[in-house]
C-alpha cells in the first residue's frame, strides 16, 4: 500500500480558515458539522486500512515509531481543526469533540498483548491532548469536559461503556515499557519520555496560541494536570497518570510554588463561581475537588519518594 503523507500545508491551512469562518456565522453551523464529520470518518477509515495492521509477530523499535509517525501524518489535519474549534469556539460546537473522540476509540483493536495494540489509542490521544491545551489556554472548560470527561468507548473484555480517558493517557498508550520507543532523544534515560515527546510535538501546532514558552509549558502542565485529576474522579482510582510535570515539582516546596497548585488553589476557592466546577468537573462538588486534588498530592509523593 502506498505510504500515506502528511497533509500538504495549504490543505491544513484552509481547513484551519474554514473552521474559523463557519464558527463566526451561526448559520453555517451545519456546514462545520458536515466538515468536522467529513474529516472524522476520512481518518476513521484509514485508521483501519492495512497499513495499520496490529497482526506482527513482533514490533519493533523501528516499526512503533513508523506508525506513530503514520498516525500523527494521517490525524494531523484534522486535529488542527480541533485545536481551533476549542480555542475559539464558545459553547455551541463543544459536542463536535466528544463526538470526534468517541469515533475514534471505537474500532475494534484486538487482543492487548502487543504494543501495536495499545498505540492504535494514540490518534484519539493526540486530539485529546491538542484540543484540550486550546481549551485550557482560552479557559473554555466546557470544551475541556467534552474532551476529558464526556467521552466514552464499548469495552469489549467488560462488555459496558466506560469514560475514554480510561485508555487515553500516557500510560495506557504507551504501556508495558513502549514509552521507551518514542522518538525521543535518550528515552529509555528519562522519566517521562512519551510526555515529553509530546509537548514538542504539539509545540508548533499551538504556537499561533501559546505563542510564549513559557506560558505553553504552563497550560501543557495544566492540561496534564487536569486529565489526571479527571482520571481519578471518573474511574475512582487513587492512582492517576504521570504528567511531564511530576518531575519538576516533585519536591513539596517546588510543587507549592508551582502554577498547578495554584491553579488549584484558585479554582478551590472560586467554587461554585468557577466555571471549571460549573461545567461538571468532579460532580461540581467543591468537596470532590479538594478531595481528588490532595489525594493527587499524595500519590505524587509516593511515585516521586525514590527519584533521583
Amino acid at each position: 500500500m502506498r505510504e500515506l503523507e502528511r497533509p500538504h500545508p495549504l490543505s491544513t491551512a484552509v481547513a484551519v480558515e474554514t473552521v474559523k469562518r463557519y464558527l463566526g456565522e451561526p448559520r453555517y453551523h451545519p456546514r462545520l458539522c458536515d466538515l468536522i464529520h467529513k474529516e472524522t470518518e476520512q481518518v476513521y477509515h484509514e485508521l483501519k486500512s492495512e497499513r495499520f495492521g496490529t497482526q506482527v509477530p513482533k514490533p519493533t523499535k523501528e516499526l512503533f515509531r513508523k506508525r506513530m509517525r503514520g498516525y500523527e501524518a494521517v490525524v494531523e489535519r484534522l486535529t488542527e481543526m480541533l485545536v481551533t474549534l476549542s480555542y475559539h469556539d464558545e459553547v455551541k460546537n463543544a459536542h463536535l469533540l466528544t463526538r470526534c473522540i468517541e469515533r475514534l476509540v471505537q474500532f475494534p483493536r484486538g487482543r492487548r498483548s502487543s504494543s501495536l495494540v495499545d498505540l492504535q489509542f494514540y490518534p484519539a490521544l493526540l486530539i485529546t491532548y491538542a484540543a484540550g491545551i486550546g481549551a485550557v489556554a482560552a479557559k473554555h472548560f466546557r470544551h475541556l469536559a467534552a474532551i476529558l470527561r464526556t467521552p466514552q468507548y464499548y469495552d469489549q473484555l467488560y462488555r459496558e461503556r466506560r469514560p475514554a480517558i480510561n485508555e487515553l493517557h500516557v500510560s495506557s498508550v504507551f504501556a508495558g515499557g513502549a514509552d521507551n520507543w518514542v522518538p525521543y532523544e535518550d528515552a529509555e534515560g528519562i522519566r517521562t519520555p512519551a510526555n515529553n515527546y509530546l509537548f514538542d510535538l504539539l509545540r508548533p501546532m499551538l504556537h499561533d496560541y501559546l505563542p510564549d514558552d513559557i506560558r505553553f509549558e504552563e497550560t501543557f502542565d495544566t492540561f496534564e494536570y487536569l486529565l489526571a485529576l479527571t482520571y481519578m474522579d471518573l474511574m475512582r482510582e487513587t492512582g492517576a497518570p504521570i504528567g511531564r510535570f511530576t518531575w519538576r515539582y516533585k519536591y513539596r516546596e517546588t510543587w507549592e510554588r508551582s502554577p498547578l497548585a495554584e491553579f488549584a488553589r484558585v479554582e478551590l476557592e472560586k467554587g461554585m463561581d468557577g466555571e471549571l466546577l460549573r461545567a461538571g468537573f468532579f460532580g461540581g462538588s467543591v468537596d470532590r475537588f479538594k478531595e481528588i486534588v490532595q489525594t493527587h498530592r499524595g500519590r505524587l509523593q509516593e511515585v516521586t519518594r525514590g527519584w533521583r
